[in-house]
């Protein structure tokens, strides 16, 4: 149960994290606690497989090989066969009993999401091996040639997605709707087995199996028309399979029963259901959805401004779609995308931003706007102004797509937005040259060095700067670093990426120490290879701090506003550590009291006569050494702790001083003993004067 508890913190903890590096290595943890509790659990009915908890822990065995399969494939690595098999065959031991029926339903979820964990999985391969593996993500259509020729393809439904559907099938049948959950459609709560059902139905559209898609999507329209959002949704599929199959009276039925029966549950829903049947467009789309829009602004806030908001988000999405090449197009796009935006429904947004980019850019509109097209009739001149305007209306809504991204926390897909505009030729060098950087830092942060390395050979092609190549080259460097784990165990692959990012800091600053632009970032390199050295033990750290410091120094003359940009900064921190750290290695072997220092012994005066000597060596010598780290570095951090280590020479001396007793210390010499022993013993009158 502890492994339980502690597995479930962990990854709900990861999923809070915006960094891939602590997000993988709390997931690392999760699994390793899940794989405990299942063996755990296991071993727990192995001893009563008929005890009166049985069920229960059945559950959570159950709970924990289900975890161990969602887990990895969050990892990015593939389940084995026995995991998964062993998943499944916990949970339908569950979900079948006859013992109880309290974990039926999450019983029955855990096949399900087993299943698609595996095809998730299998949708990661195909794209991290370019399709050489794995299943390729169908989010829509296929379709074959273009007008008159254009087709759907219609595919086999991959093993992994009929398992996928499968697995549904059998949680519609098993889970009665009385303890089946709810769960929210577009704000509509619905039972989890009528998302399945819609999901089976969708399988079968999207690979082109139409017959099987139409006895699915037929009864739900029928039945849900209006009741709930997969009315909608099988209206819209029933309608799409009627166009791409031409059949033209079909889609004029679907299209005419929109006016008298309207599926959609929201004015947006019906704005959009609407308008779909229309084959035209006119500028009375963008005036319906400017006044949509401007109608929210002076709403105040509530339930009714953000219905207004996706009203206006609806229009703005019709409009584009139905004429994405009007001048109001750009303006639609930003606002429709701010609507969304206000309701938080990202989503929405990211596609408004796609749709005007893949519309409004198209490259055959472009290339006939920049050389004109004779063949056309009339023929159509170059159009040098409405170019410019396109291209840099383009460019905007490609970085707003990018933020949005960033702001939805899909980071790779914020990567490959800034890669496509640092390839587009139509864009200006320095706006690509940007793209180019802010995709290596994205790839960078995700930790994939393939994509990264592309970037930056894009970026070279741009002409940057020197100091643009060596932020780059570090960014590059860094990589291998984010994979090292500086608080866990120097052993196996930890050990191996340690030492492959400390190749990689070393050869950076070698590479670059001669380069002034580099100043930053050998700091920072000659820093984290001190760090590593330091875990090594291998007697290296106190070289590469040396390189920080004297890197630091070349940082220090570079200004930024008439200022020296190493002011405040965290390469201040790092070179003030440095130093802070030999002084004190210093220290430690050559004064401190904990180290076998200010010992005093022998007579008083001589005692005193040391004490003094050590004092001064702490005036002259190490508080100036200590006050160098305060001023030359002025970090708070290592200012304070050097500030502390001035007031710990004196503690070192007084406490030396403190514990300066007798046997050790005596107030009178050998020979001034020995009279003292005389005159005591004597009875010479002269000797006791004395």
């Amino acid at each position: 149960a502890d492994n339980t508890n502690g597995g479930r913190a962990l990854a709900e903890e990861a999923l809070k994290s915006q960094d891939k590096a602590e997000r993988d290595q709390l997931l690392e943890r999760a699994l390793k606690a899940f794989q405990l509790a299942a063996q755990g659990w296991e071993g727990y009915l192995s001893q009563d497989e008929n005890a009166s908890d049985a069920y229960e822990s059945r559950y959570w065995l159950a709970d924990a090989n289900h975890m161990v399969v969602v887990l990895t494939v969050a990892l990015d690595r593939s389940p084995t066969d026995e995991q998964v098999k062993v998943a499944k065959q916990t949970a339908v031991a569950v979900r079948d009993s006859n013992e109880d029926s309290k974990y039926l339903q999450p019983a029955a979820f855990f096949v399900v999401d087993v299943a698609y964990q595996q095809l998730q999985d299998q949708y990661k391969r195909f794209k991290n091996t370019n399709g050489s593996e794995g299943i390729e993500l169908r989010d829509g259509v296929k379709i074959e040639g273009e007008g008159e020729s254009a087709k759907v393809v219609k595919n086999p439904l991959p093993p992994a997605v009929l398992a996928t559907m499968a697995a549904r099938e059998e949680y519609i049948r098993r889970v009665p709707d009385n303890v089946d959950v709810k769960v929210d459609v577009e704000k509509v709560p619905m039972s989890q087995a009528k998302v399945y059902e819609f999901d089976i139905a969708n399988y079968y559209f999207v690979y082109g199996e139409f017959a099987e898609a139409r006895k699915r999507f037929t009864p739900m329209y029928e039945e849900q028309c209006g009741k709930t959002p997969f009315g909608a949704k099988a209206w819209d599929r029933l309608r799409s399979m009627a166009a791409f199959e031409r059949d033209v009276k079909e889609t004029r039925r679907l299209g005419e029963a929109v006016a008298t029966r309207s599926c959609a549950l929201t004015e947006e829903g019906k704005i959009l259901e609407g308008k779909v049947a229309s084959d035209t467009l006119s500028q009375g789309f963008y005036q319906d959805a400017y006044a949509a829009y401007q109608a929210a602004e002076k709403m105040p806030a509530g339930p009714e401004r953000d219905a207004q908001w996706r009203k206006a988000g609806g229009l703005y999405k019709v409009a584009l779609e139905k004429a994405p090449g009007r001048d109001e197009a750009p303006e639609a796009a930003i606002l429709g995308a701010k609507s969304y935006k206000q309701v938080g429904e990202y989503d929405d947004a990211i596609a408004m931003y796609s749709l005007f980019i893949k519309e409004y850019g198209s490259e055959d509109k472009l290339v006939a706007l920049q050389k004109g097209d004779p063949a056309a009739n009339p023929p159509v001149k170059p159009n040098a102004e409405e170019y410019e305007k396109r291209v840099t209306n383009l460019k905007a809504a490609n970085d707003e797509l990018k933020k949005t991204y960033v702001l939805f926390f899909n980071y790779r897909a914020a990567a490959e937005t800034a890669d496509i505009i640092s390839k587009n030729k139509r864009f200006t060098e320095a706006d690509r040259r940007t793209a180019a950087t802010d995709a290596v830092i994205l790839y960078a942060n995700i930790g994939d060095d393939d994509k990264l390395l592309a970037a930056r050979q894009t970026l070279y092609s741009l002409n940057p700067s020197v100091k643009q190549k060596m932020e780059i080259d570090y960014l590059v460097a860094t990589a291998d670093l984010k994979r090292w784990d500086e608080n866990g165990a120097d052993d196996g692959a930890n050990r191996t990426a340690r030492t492959k990012a400390t190749g990689a800091m070393e050869s950076y600053y070698t590479k670059n120490r001669n380069t002034k632009e580099a100043s930053q970032y050998l700091v920072r390199s000659a820093y984290f290879a001190a760090k590593m050295h330091r875990v090594a033990k291998d007697g290296k750290a106190k070289d590469w701090c040396t390189n920080t410091t004297k890197s630091f120094e070349s940082f220090k003359t570079v200004t930024v506003d008439g200022k020296s940009a190493s002011l405040g900064s965290e390469e201040a921190d790092m070179a003030g550590e440095c130093a802070y750290l030999a002084v004190d290695e210093e220290l430690k072997q050559k004064f401190d009291y904990d180290t076998n220092h200010h010992r005093y012994e022998g007579v008083i005066d001589k005692v005193k006569e040391k004490f003094e000597k050590d004092m001064k060596e702490a005036n002259d010598t190490w508080f100036p050494k200590l006050q160098t780290v305060i001023d030359t570095y002025v970090s708070p951090k290592w200012s304070v702790a050097a500030r502390a280590r001035q007031g710990s020479l004196y503690d070192s001396c007084r406490t030396g001083l403190y514990n300066a007793t007798p046997p050790q210390v005596k107030l009178y010499t050998e020979k001034e003993e020995k009279l003292l022993k005389l005159a005591e013993t004597s009875d010479r009158d002269d000797l006791q004067e004395q």
